[in-house]
Order: C-alpha cells, then sequence, then structure tokens
C-alpha cells in the first residue's frame, strides 16, 4: 500500500473556495497533489482486491458487500487448510501439537483436565486428586472426592448453612431467602432450617443485635434493654454564709393602751375612829385609810428606736437532684440492615 500523502499544500491542510470579500483565492490543486491521490487510490484498490481474490470473488461494480463477503469466507470457514498449521475449527482444540503446553501457557495446569459439568452426565476423570459430579433425581449436586484428595469441594450448603442470619442491605431479599421477622416456616419443606429453629419460628429480628451466649444463658433466648447496675458519686460544696444582718427599720415610740383608772390606799396615823386612844385636849388620834388622788385613764410610750437582728446562717448544705438524660434504649452507633437467612 502507498505511504500516506501530504495533505494539499494549504495553512490549515484544508481546500478553500474563492472569497470576493477578502480577495482570497481558491485552493489551487497541484499536479503533484492529484497524483499521490490517484497513486494512493489505486493502492488501496489493490488492497481491496488481492482480499477479494484470496476469498474467491472478482470484482463487481453493482455490489457494496463483496470486501465483507471475502473475509467471511477467509475467516468463517470451516475448514481451512490453505494455512500451513491452522487449527480447524471442528476439530475444537484437539488438534493442538502439545496440549500439555497450551494449558501450560494458558495457566490451566493448575486445576487439571476439568470437564463441563453436564446434566445427569458428570465429570469423569481417571487422574489423581480428580472429583466426580453428577446430578441426582432431587436436583442437587452430589460430590464424591478419592481417597488420596488432600482438599475437599465446599457447596453451597457448606459455604452457608440455611440457619446463619445475614445482614441485608435491602427490603427486597434474594430469592430463597426471608427477612427474620418472626414468622412461621414449612419445618418439613425447610428440614435444615427446622434443625435450628425447631419451633417453627424464625426469630425476629427487627431492631435486634446477635450476641454471644454466656453460660447458663439459653440459646435464642431474648434479653431486654438495660444498662449494668452502678452508683454514683457526688458532692455540693459547703458555703459559709456567715450572720447577715436584717434590715433596719425605725419603729419610734409606741404608746400603751388607755385603761386601768386606779388608785392606792395607805395607813397613817391621824384623826380618826378611835383605835388607839390618847387624849389630848380632847382630840381623837388613830389609823385612818386614806386614797392618793387619781389620774384617770391614761397611756404610756415605750421607746422602741431603730435597731435590727442578726441570723446566724452557718456552714450548711444543699440537697442536689439528678435529672434523667438519654435515649429511650441503650444504643451504639449503628447502619441499619435487615437480616435474612437462607431457606432450605
Amino acid at each position: 500500500m502507498k505511504p500516506l500523502i501530504d495533505p494539499i499544500n494549504t495553512s490549515d491542510g484544508q481546500f478553500h473556495g474563492r472569497n470576493n470579500q477578502t480577495g482570497e483565492l481558491a485552493t489551487i490543486v497541484t499536479p503533484v497533489y492529484m497524483n499521490d491521490t490517484q497513486d494512493a487510490t489505486r493502492s488501496l484498490q489493490r488492497e481491496v482486491i488481492s482480499v477479494l481474490t484470496a476469498g474467491g470473488i472478482k470484482p463487481a461494480d453493482a455490489t457494496n458487500d463483496q470486501l465483507l463477503d471475502a473475509l467471511k469466507a477467509l475467516f468463517l470457514a470451516e475448514d481451512d487448510t490453505r494455512v500451513s498449521g491452522a487449527l480447524q475449527k471442528d476439530k475444537n482444540l484437539s488438534d493442538l501439537p502439545d496440549a500439555t503446553k497450551a494449558r501450560e501457557a494458558l495457566e490451566l495446569d493448575q486445576v487439571g483436565n476439568w470437564l463441563a459439568v453436564q446434566a445427569n452426565g458428570g465429570l469423569h476423570s481417571s487422574g489423581n486428586h480428580r472429583i466426580y459430579l453428577d446430578w441426582g433425581e432431587d436436583g442437587k449436586l452430589h460430590v464424591t472426592v478419592d481417597s488420596s484428595d488432600i482438599g475437599i469441594l465446599a457447596t453451597s450448603d457448606e459455604l452457608l448453612h440455611a440457619a446463619i442470619p445475614l445482614p441485608w442491605p435491602t427490603d427486597s431479599p434474594p430469592s430463597g431467602y426471608a427477612i427474620m421477622q418472626g414468622q412461621a416456616f414449612d419445618t418439613t419443606k425447610y428440614t435444615q432450617l427446622a434443625a435450628a429453629y425447631p419451633s417453627g419460628t424464625l426469630p425476629d429480628m427487627r431492631g435486634q443485635t446477635i450476641k454471644g451466649k454466656p453460660d447458663g444463658r439459653k440459646l435464642l433466648s431474648s434479653e431486654a434493654g438495660g444498662i449494668q447496675s452502678h452508683t454514683h458519686t457526688g458532692t455540693v460544696a459547703a458555703t459559709d454564709l456567715g450572720s447577715p444582718s436584717t434590715s433596719v427599720f425605725d419603729y419610734g415610740n409606741k404608746a400603751t393602751d388607755v385603761q386601768g383608772q386606779h388608785n392606792h390606799a395607805y395607813n397613817w396615823f391621824g384623826g380618826g375612829p378611835d383605835v388607839y386612844h390618847v387624849s389630848m385636849d380632847d382630840v381623837h388620834m388613830g389609823n385612818q385609810d386614806q386614797a392618793t388622788s387619781a389620774s384617770g385613764n391614761h397611756a404610756h410610750t415605750v421607746p422602741i428606736g431603730a435597731h435590727q437582728h442578726t441570723v446566724p446562717l452557718g456552714a450548711h448544705a444543699h440537697g442536689l437532684t439528678i435529672n434523667a438524660t438519654g435515649n429511650t434504649a441503650n444504643t451504639v452507633d449503628n447502619i441499619a440492615f435487615n437480616y435474612i437467612v437462607r431457606l432450605a
């Protein structure tokens, strides 16, 4: 094929028409460019014609798919003996010169002579450490390992037991699984599940977490939320308020009530009845009762004056009330999942 030709000799490698406004002339197509274009076209034609010829097709003007037909004839033929050593489609790689080296090149030597497992056909091989697989009537895969095998082939039942709760990120469980919501299940249909949950009812895992069973606790028993019993220590500092004074108030002079008029009797020796008779020019002398003059009802003022009292408070303490706080249940940082279980 002819090498890539040079583009047209313009500043941008593009063809331009005449521009009457700017005076720019149209692109001049030189004989050199036209000859290069013709040579490139003929070179491409020769390449395509050679493919048609190899495919046994003669060029025809009226068709547009001859190249495709030629490629199909070359690469989709059942047998192609035109290339020496070519692998034939119908041989299914059995015509490889060295199958062992081919497996090593494809890094298949570590898995042995594995064959596709066909329904009710099984996998059979006579080499050491080979596994025979057969489909059972119940649709399950039965596995037999020869006595010298150093490993084991795990089935789905062994990889994931039917009773294990699994976190699942959607509200729709995958096929063959159920969300654990405390619902009953068919123990005769799901025997593996019944072996773990003989009551025939799945645990309700909504809002629950799983805890390792301590000694003495019954399996699958429910435990209500709570906190471990504990005490708190706390003190309130004592405050000495000293001996504060009351406010000062002047009560002034207060009067007693007005009542109690009275007088007092007293004894004196003078003229009176003959208690003691002494003759002194016939004047009688003796004890007599007389009263003081009366002052009438009256009151007295009681001066109280401005004064105050002290109230000793002294050092003392106060009672402390601790209010409840927090959530309705003990929690840790968490993300909500649905717990699902495999039905089997």
